[in-house]
Formats: C-alpha cells, sequence, structure tokens
C-alpha cells in the first residue's frame, strides 16, 4: 500500500528469512460467524512464508493457488499480464499518469493482475469490483501488506459464490500495487470506455486488522466523504470514513470512478522493514469486516447510487486524525470553544467540504470551511527537490487563504466566515503550522 512511496522505494531489494508462528498465538475467535477465520488463516499461512514476487515467473505457485480457488468457487478467472518498465517518483507524480516506460527501456519483467468473474443473476453489464493486491516488496512476507487484503477479498468470493445478485462482481488481485500501483493503472488503461461507464464502484482492500489498529475505515484519498463512501455506508457497511490512503483504488478515481480503499486507521511501520508473525492479524476483526461486507454487497440497492447529496455530521475525532487540517479544533481563537462538525457533498461526489463551527460565551460565532485539491504542476520537476520545501501559502485575503504542499503535490482552500479580523490575525490566533 502506498502509504508512502518513498518507503516503498526502500524497499525495493533485500531478503529475509521467514520463523514459523505458533498457531496458539493467533487471534482467532471460537464464536460462530459467517467467515471461517481458520480458513482465512490457513490461506494466511500458505502465501506467507515468504515475499510475495508481482513477478509472474517468481510467484507461479501462488497465482496458481488462487486461481485454484477462485475455480473452485464456480468462478472464471484470466490473468491480465503486463510489462512493468523502469520508474520512479519523478516519472509517477510528473509525467504522464499512464505512461507506462516512461525511459523507453526494456521491461524489467512481466506481472499480472488475476481476474475471477461473477456474473449477474440478471441481464446487466454493471459490474462492481472488490480488489487487494497480492504482491509485497522484497523485504517482507507481507501479511499486513497485503495478505490481510487478499484472504478478506478471497472469503469474500466464497461466501458470495451462491448469491443471486443484480449486477456482476469482479474480483480482482492486482500485481505490482509495490510499484507506483503498475498493475491496477495498467488495468484501469486498458479497459473500454464502456466498460469504466458500467463499474458501479470499486472496494479495494489493504492493510486491514493490525492489532496495533483501533479500527478498519473507509479511506478516501482526502479523508472526507464522497459519493460512493456515503452510499456504501447508507448500505450498511458499518465503517467509519476518516481515514485517507492510496492504493489501488486510485487509478479509478484517477479517471472518475468511484472508488474507496478499506484499510486500518493506523499501523505499525515496523511491519514494513521486518519479517511479519502471523499473529499480528486479529482474525475476529478480519471476519466481522468479512461479514459487513458479504452483507452489504448481498442487499445494497443500486439503483439509488447518485441521489447523497446531504449533509453529514462528522466526529471530531476524525478531524483530528486527518493530518491534513491546518485550522486544528484543539486551537480556536481566544474566547471561543468548537462547537461542531459537518461535511456537505461537493456536487461532482469527488470529495466533501468540511465545516468547523466555534462559538464564545457571548453567542458570537465563526466558521472555517476547507476543500482539499490536487495539483500536479510544480516549478520544478525535480522531486528530491521538492522533498525539501514545506507548505506554501499561494494566495491570501481577508476571509480565505489557499495552501500548496509539494511535498505530498496537495492544496487546500480554507475560508472563515463570521470573523472582522484580518487574516494575519487570524493565523497568529490559530498558530497555524505550515510545516
Amino acid at each position: 500500500m502506498k502509504k508512502s512511496l518513498l518507503l516503498s522505494a526502500l524497499m525495493m531489494f533485500g531478503s529475509i528469512s521467514i520463523c514459523a508462528t505458533p498457531q496458539e498465538n493467533i487471534h482467532i475467535s471460537q464464536s460462530v460467524q459467517t467467515a471461517d477465520q481458520y480458513r482465512m488463516f490457513e490461506l494466511l499461512e500458505a502465501i506467507c512464508q515468504q515475499p510475495r514476487s508481482s513477478n509472474l515467473e517468481e510467484n507461479q505457485e501462488v497465482i496458481q493457488l488462487f486461481t485454484d480457488k477462485f475455480q473452485s468457487f464456480g468462478y472464471e478467472t484470466h490473468i491480465e499480464t503486463f510489462d512493468v518498465y523502469k520508474q520512479n517518483m519523478d516519472s509517477y507524480f510528473f509525467g504522464d499518469f499512464f505512461d507506462f516506460n516512461p525511459y523507453n527501456e526494456n521491461a524489467l519483467y512481466t506481472s499480472g493482475n488475476l481476474i475471477a468473474y461473477k456474473p449477474a443473476a440478471v441481464d446487466t453489464e454493471k459490474t462492481l469490483i472488490l480488489s487487494a493486491h497480492y504482491d509485497t516488496t522484497t523485504l517482507v512476507n507481507g501479511v499486513i501488506d497485503n495478505g490481510s487484503g487478499v484472504i478478506t477479498v478471497m472469503e469474500i468470493a466464497q461466501l458470495l459464490q451462491n448469491y443471486e445478485l443484480p449486477f456482476n462482481i469482479e474480483f480482482i488481485l492486482f500485481g505490482a500495487e509495490e510499484y507506483y500501483l503498475t498493475g491496477s493503472r495498467v488495468h484501469i488503461y486498458q479497459r473500454s470506455y464502456e466498460d469504466r461507464e458500467n463499474i458501479i464502484g470499486v472496494i479495494n482492500i489493504d492493510m486491514v486488522g493490525d492489532v496495533y489498529s483501533d479500527e478498519i475505515t473507509i479511506a478516501t484519498p482526502d479523508g472526507t466523504n464522497t459519493r460512493w463512501s456515503i452510499f456504501l455506508q447508507d448500505n450498511g457497511l458499518d465503517l467509519t470514513n476518516n481515514t485517507e490512503g492510496s492504493s489501488d483504488q486510485y487509478p479509478f478515481i484517477h479517471q472518475g470512478i468511484e472508488a474507496v480503499l478499506i484499510t486500518d486507521n493506523k499501523y505499525n511501520s515496523e511491519w514494513f522493514f521486518e519479517e511479519n508473525p502471523l499473529d499480528i492479524l486479529d482474525m475476529e476483526l478480519i471476519a466481522n469486516l468479512v461479514d459487513k461486507l458479504v452483507q452489504m454487497i448481498s442487499t445494497m440497492d443500486i439503483s439509488n447510487i447518485n441521489n447523497e447529496t446531504h449533509f453529514r455530521d462528522i466526529n471530531p475525532n476524525a478531524i483530528r486524525l486527518n493530518r491534513h487540517i491546518i485550522p486544528t479544533i484543539d486551537n480556536p481563537i481566544s474566547g471561543y470553544r468548537f462547537v461542531d462538525a459537518k461535511q456537505q457533498l461537493l456536487e461532482d461526489g469527488t470529495k466533501s467540504e468540511v465545516f468547523l463551527n466555534f462559538e464564545n460565551d457571548n453567542g458570537d460565532k465563526y466558521t472555517i470551511t476547507f476543500i482539499y485539491g490536487k495539483t500536479v504542476e510544480s516549478t520544478s520537476k525535480d522531486y528530491e527537490e521538492q522533498l525539501l520545501l514545506n507548505y506554501e501559502t499561494t494566495e491570501i485575503n481577508e476571509n480565505s487563504f489557499t495552501y500548496t504542499s509539494y511535498q505530498h503535490v496537495e492544496s487546500m482552500t480554507v475560508k472563515i466566515y463570521g470573523l472582522t479580523s484580518q487574516m494575519e490575525q487570524f493565523t497568529n490566533e490559530l498558530n497555524i503550522n505550515f510545516n
């Protein structure tokens, strides 16, 4: 998962030795559930004995294992092969997003996406995509990243095999996620316009069930609600949306397709650099996630997917968790206190405007609103130089300012209503930090 592409770059080379973990240490609940925790653990144990390469020649046994399982559920399968070429931060962030050979060199290796197809019970082209990436970096055996996502998708596929649904499902195990999302970028690039138009949405699962996590959440590009995240929650997916993250759902979002990431709200970064013992996963937590997704998928009504436009109250803890929010609710202007937070879905459904409301004892109020943005423009093509830059204020006036973070290739516009003080005074009192 791309919590940090720099982190992934550090992991491209190396090897590890894997130690077996006693099964009695595994977090498995004995309570009766639809999802089979032991079945999921057995698959996890089978695929996490060593790093999983995205090179098909080096990973044939694991790919065949996944293929055999999907076919045993009655699904048609095929492998979408593609060549992987040299890329780096500069080409990924500042080049053509769909230029898979930016340096015009020979292929490094051939990878592949494994796709299993569950047809609808009715005549329709509408398709839900449920995905996870199977590859790891060369440093780790990938229990959390992303054996956890793979066993979740496989268990859902098994439990849904006998359901008659009014839409198709594609279960996709992506290759080369750990190399600049190559597998998912190639996949969406190769889909026809008609195919893209028929995608209901994407649910991508990456890094779930870490025992160090507080909860499994819905993640969007900026941590705010989207039309798709609201739709999933309204159709019974009992997960909060307070996390941001980038994984194989992002190329779909890039092309205007509804997509979310299901992931832990926090993780232990040590597992990116050393072997992953199997007991770092809470199997009951993953089983609960499987049950929630199966229940939602089996009952969701896709006819009202475009009807999500209303305000949503949001948990203040979600505000604190989001690392981008500069006007923090913990530091209001002197004499004011935080009242509540709301989100309003934007008309295009891709994100929400956030409203933070404050009040003093005299009943005076002010509201901070902000909308995140994205930019790939830069004054320099050298990404290493960009990493040395801090946040830069790009626009400031009486009641709003826009700042840009070159480090994260993002921007945010903030507006303040209900105050007569100048913006400079406001930023000083709020102790806004652009680092």
